[in-house]
């Protein structure tokens, strides 16, 4: 996991032959990111379930969250970074690319942060089975769109096991987080696209 919690950038990084397991996750750079993040290469790892299925630290699924996060949030550039020759396996949702405006101050007498931007993003020669029903994302808000974002050789094999009009109702989970919620129904999915509000800083 890879933060820019200050002002200067989380740069020039490389993270290779990894195996990595964690009920959050995976392979995460932000959310924390006033700093951004620059030239970043992520390669030749695998994501895996949890061995240990017993008491968690934090609260979250069993399987993972998700297997690569890459979340720019408090104001920062996320740029440059690639991603290639990902072996995944089991958690809830593969791939998830966010760009928000939480806009949270690095500390209390830092000026408000400015929409984070988010471009030059290579994704490559990923391999997902067993996950769950969350699916992937690639999310940026209307005031900024993600820029220049390349996906190939992408394979994800998702569990399925959903039943048709097993809805699920949009206020199910009002006011908790998706992945934390108390009463998440992994088993159920919203009826319409329009039950997803726009939430530029959650």
């Amino acid at each position: 996991m890879l933060k820019s919690t200050g002002t200067a950038p989380c740069e020039d990084v490389l993270v290779s032959g990894c195996v990595v397991s964690s009920f959050a996750n995976a392979i995460k750079l932000g959310t924390e990111s006033t700093g951004g993040y620059k030239r970043i290469m992520i390669s030749d790892c695998i994501v895996k379930p949890s061995a240990n299925k017993g008491k968690r630290i934090i609260k979250s699924t069993l399987s993972g969250i998700t297997a690569i996060s890459l979340e720019t949030v408090d104001g920062g550039m996320m740029e440059g970074v690639t991603v290639d020759n990902i072996q995944i396996e089991g958690t809830e949702c593969p791939l998830y690319i966010r760009l928000g405006n939480r806009g949270r101050r690095h500390v209390p007498q830092a000026p408000q942060p400015p929409v984070s931007r988010m471009r030059n993003i290579r994704i490559s020669n990923i391999t997902a089975y067993n996950t769950g029903n969350f699916g992937s994302s690639i999310t940026g808000i209307p005031s900024q769109k993600i820029e220049d974002i390349t996906l190939s050789n992408i394979h994800i094999t998702n569990r399925g096991g959903l039943k048709k009009g097993a809805y699920r109702s949009a206020e199910t989970n009002k006011g908790q987080r998706h992945d934390m919620g108390k009463n998440i129904e992994f088993d159920k999915y919203l009826k319409s696209a329009d039950d997803l509000k726009e939430d530029d800083d959650g």
